[in-house]
């Protein structure tokens, strides 16, 4: 599943966008016919896109959360050093 590989870091969201867009332009070109047709998949791959977004923002804040605890940290020893 691909919320798994991206939590593995073995998919990078960059990558999971570009994806999406190379469907969506697809799915653009099908006959309205074609798409009712696959209308079923399509549901369950939105499903999965949505829950891997979220994940990717998830992970998003938590890398960014870290980032501002360590830039805290040094803050603080630059402070209490001068």
């Amino acid at each position: 599943m691909l919320s798994e590989r991206i939590e593995k870091r073995e998919e990078k969201p960059s990558g999971v966008i570009s994806k999406l867009n190379e469907i969506l332009k697809l799915l653009r070109m099908l006959p309205a016919s074609n798409r009712a047709t696959i209308q079923p998949s399509i549901s369950t791959l939105w499903a999965e896109a949505d829950i891997v977004m979220n994940l990717m923002t998830d992970l998003m804040k938590m890398y960014f959360d870290e980032k501002r605890r360590h830039l805290s940290v040094c803050c603080n020893e630059l402070a209490t050093t001068l």
